[in-house]
Order: C-alpha cells, then sequence, then structure tokens
C-alpha cells in the first residue's frame, strides 16, 4: 500500500511534510460533523491508512486505541517524564528506509510520583 503517498499528498495533509500534532485535531474541527467523524484515530478510510482499509480493516482497532490510551493515562498520572540535565531539546530521529523516529539511543528520565 502506498500509504507515503497518501500522507504526504497536501490535497489530503496541509503542510504534510512537516510535523504537526494537532493535524487531525484541526483537520476534525475544521469541517463539518462528515469531517470530524473521518478524521478519528480508528477511522478507517482512503486518507487514513494506519489500521488498514475497507473488508481489510483491523477489527481490533477500537480495542488498540483504548489500550493505547490507558497506557498514555497511567503514565501520565503516575510518572513524571523529563529530559536528563533538564534539556529541553529534542533528541534527533532517525530515518531508516521510509520510517523516521526519535533515536533508540536517547535517554528519557522517568521517576514513580510520591502519592
Amino acid at each position: 500500500m502506498p500509504s507515503q503517498a497518501v500522507y504526504l499528498d497536501s490535497a489530503h495533509y496541509p503542510k504534510s511534510d512537516q510535523f504537526d500534532g494537532f493535524r487531525h485535531y484541526k483537520l476534525r474541527y475544521g469541517g463539518m460533523a462528515s469531517e470530524h467523524a473521518r478524521n478519528q484515530f480508528v477511522t478507517s478510510n482512503e486518507t487514513n491508512l494506519g489500521f488498514g482499509y475497507g473488508k481489510h480493516a483491523c477489527p481490533g482497532r477500537f480495542f488498540a486505541a483504548n489500550e493505547i490510551k490507558m497506557i498514555l493515562a497511567r503514565l501520565i498520572l503516575e510518572y513524571d517524564v523529563k529530559m536528563p540535565n533538564g534539556s529541553l531539546i529534542r533528541h534527533k530521529q532517525i530515518d531508516i528506509g521510509r520510517t523516521s523516529g526519535p533515536d533508540p539511543q536517547g535517554k528519557v528520565m522517568l521517576r514513580k510520583v510520591e502519592v
């Protein structure tokens, strides 16, 4: 599936070559109810291929989304997270083929919150 071509198409995603953590939020609240529905995390359509599309869409995507939410909620509520030495600079991105992600050797500090 040529998902990179879809995700980098500026007709579907404005400024697709730049990171925007609120991209889908803006797409949901920028239009009508149909735009709100088309841009949910678990939605499967021709421009959102993360969980597949059509009859091959992942049936466990709703369960997966809830698991991710529970993990993040627990992390946020129970841990303090920060960069080492108080740094405010992100770890560099590593490009492997068509995938880009943070340096896996980068360190992040976690401390369990005392209740």
